[in-house]
């Protein structure tokens, strides 16, 4: 008994031949949920299964490579039993987490803190609308203007006292737009 335990625990100390290796690998299947991939060697050893996409598996925060089925990466082993992908050749999806802040890089797009707030503005497109919006409202009140005083002068009515009136309202309000840019992020 003492013989089998003394052999367990030099196994246990010895360290593995493959620790430290890099292997070159084909990418089989991708469990995105635990973030691990199953790769087969090119050089046709057995596959490597469960291969860490990040340092801590059970870590929700850092960055995330999702390499795309049947691409190539770089397989380091760090012992008997644990492997990470180094790097990839092709990726599929990248997920960055630092803090309550996240990115999403896929084909489909880029995806800030979960997409909830919509797509980015395109800041000089929506200046332009509001601008427009800016020339009509302006028109708009010049015409109002102008159609009472058209209205007051074809009648008994005093036109020019109403136009007065609408132009003393209107006179303290303007259209003043914020700065809507977020220079934190560009395109």
């Amino acid at each position: 008994m003492n013989n089998i335990r003394d052999l367990v625990r030099q196994l246990a100390a010895t360290p593995s031949s493959d620790a430290g290796s890099m292997i070159l690998c084909r990418v089989d299947s991708i469990d995105t949920e635990a973030r691990t991939i199953d790769a087969q060697p090119l050089d046709e050893s057995a596959p490597i299964l469960g291969v860490n996409l990040q340092a801590n598996q059970n870590s929700e925060v850092g960055v995330v490579m999702f390499p795309r089925q049947d691409s190539y990466v770089i397989v380091g082993m760090l012992g008997m039993c644990q492997a990470v992908v180094v790097t990839c050749d092709d990726v599929e999806r990248v997920r960055i987490d630092v803090g309550d802040m996240s990115v999403d890089v896929s084909e489909d797009g880029i995806v800030l803190n979960g997409g909830d707030l919509g797509g980015l503005v395109k800041i000089q497109e929506i200046k332009d609308n509001l601008d427009t919006l800016k020339q009509y409202c302006e028109a708009l009140k010049n015409a109002t203007s102008a159609g009472i005083k058209a209205v007051g002068a074809a009648m008994s009515a005093n036109g020019a006292t109403g136009a007065k009136a609408f132009d003393a309202a209107m006179s303290s309000q303007s259209i003043v737009f914020k700065d809507m840019e977020n220079d934190k992020i560009k395109q």
